[in-house]
């Protein structure tokens, strides 16, 4: 089912570029900041708007949408907080739901938010 999932978002999906933090980097004396070890996720994803039954106003807000990445190409789990540019505008990661089926991890499913 994974390797299906990936097919379908490869053919029907658009470009995306998702960028998870990792850890920390190295110590900028002069900023006196560490800056972040970020991994990048260049691929497809299949974006979504969010249904209006489905807003809530606390953690699904109007404007909203529903990313869908295949779990089997992208190197890392994502997670809140990540970062995402899909159709050239930045968005952040909000939540994430993993979908499985037989203990393998199919799609990672991530509620975006400007």
């Amino acid at each position: 089912m994974a390797k299906i999932a990936a097919d379908q978002i490869e053919k029907y999906g658009a470009p995306i570029t998702l960028s998870h933090a990792t850890g920390s980097g190295q110590f900028d004396p002069v900023s006196r900041r560490t800056s972040p070890v970020v991994a990048k996720y260049t691929g497809k994803g299949v974006s979504q708007k969010i249904g209006a039954g489905e807003v809530n106003g606390t953690s699904i807000q109007a404007g909203d949408r529903r990313l869908i990445v295949a779990a089997i190409v992208v190197p890392f789990v994502p997670s809140p907080n990540d970062s995402v540019v899909v159709d050239g505008a930045i968005w952040n990661v909000s939540h994430v739901a993993t979908e499985s089926a037989q203990g393998v991890a199919v799609t990672h499913e991530l509620l975006i938010r400007k």
